[in-house]
């Protein structure tokens, strides 16, 4: 899983770095057709209701809503490796017949590894997760598929992730859902050199009354010594946000490390109402940053950072 943690690594800075720091929000065809993956959770038909969008600041949300889609990932990651840790019999401590534990008949671990195969799959039923900081309950099924074709150079990857888990967390026993597939497939050669996409019809979260979810995902990156791009396409439904936003970059985004701002691209951020970000060469002026709400320009910098809360009404 150490190509799927760089994924998830790589994401978390592409796209709140993106989004904050360079004042705006993207995603890939730019179109704003709903997505068309039914959802299985969603409490308050939240897929239903477009964020209004009147200030750039509206969709600060979805950054923070993303990052947390990419941290409950590592989430899982970080549950998965605790469940492993206990039942290769390392700092056991004291568990009961409650535990997530294979010798207790409510935990399945099915794995196969070799050098071109990761497979790692959990089956839970009503057990508690030995070792967690507070109580976790969870039932249903986790299933990591990797395909690796390593060269001289590069690795080539396909990774396919389906979660359907149900439980509740905390003493308070609030209700948890995960439930979802993603794909990635690219291309590593080092840290500085490498390609992928990232895809989902659905993926969905719910912990308590937070209702988080992504629909028709796809995101591209690619980075080669200083020069990246970023290319991004999802309907990103939140309950903190009290409805959902369609992301796109009709022009793709790219930048030179140590630049002020990317060279070019173009980010839009609809729902009710839209904010655009044109970046560079793709500016009405050929160079720095312009930020157009709901199709007039409000803000122009040579730079790339953005006061938001001085743009809008």
């Amino acid at each position: 899983m150490r190509v799927n943690a760089f994924i998830r690594t790589a994401l978390v800075v592409a796209i709140s770095g993106t989004l904050v720091a360079c004042g705006g929000g993207g995603g890939g065809s730019g179109s704003d057709s709903p997505a068309t993956t039914p959802l299985k959770l969603d409490p308050g038909n939240y897929a239903g209701s477009p964020v209004a969008v009147r200030q750039s600041a509206d969709f600060d949300a979805a950054s923070r809503a993303y990052t947390a889609a990419l941290g409950m990932q590592s989430w899982l990651e970080d549950v998965a490796y605790l469940i492993g840790e206990y039942n290769a019999g390392w700092n056991y401590g004291e568990v009961t017949p409650e535990h997530c534990l294979e010798e207790n008949g409510n935990l399945v671990i099915r794995t196969r590894f070799s050098d071109t195969r990761e497979f790692v799959e959990y089956r839970f039923e009503n057990c508690l997760v030995a070792g967690y900081g507070e109580p976790l309950r969870l039932s249903g099924r986790y299933v990591y598929d990797g395909t690796f074709n390593p060269a001289a150079a590069s690795t080539r990857f396909e990774i396919t992730e389906t979660i359907d888990i149900r439980g509740s967390l905390g003493v308070e026993q609030q209700p948890l859902a995960i439930v979802g597939t993603t794909f990635a497939e690219g291309t590593v050669r080092d840290s500085r050199n490498y390609s992928f996409v990232l895809s989902s019809p659905a993926l969905e979260y719910l912990i308590g009354d937070d209702y988080l979810a992504l629909q028709e995902v796809r995101i591209g990156t690619s980075e080669k010594g200083d020069q990246y791009s970023l290319d991004m396409q999802s309907k990103l439904i939140s309950s903190t946000m009290g409805g959902y936003l369609n992301l796109s970059t009709p022009v793709v985004i790219e930048e030179r490390e140590g630049e002020p701002c990317p060279d070019k691209g173009h980010m839009v951020v609809s729902g009710d109402g839209t904010v655009e970000a044109r970046y560079g060469e793709s500016s009405g002026r050929g160079h720095g940053l312009e930020i157009l709400l709901n199709g007039s320009e409000v803000e122009y910098r040579d730079t790339c950072y953005v006061d938001f809360g001085k743009i809008g009404v």
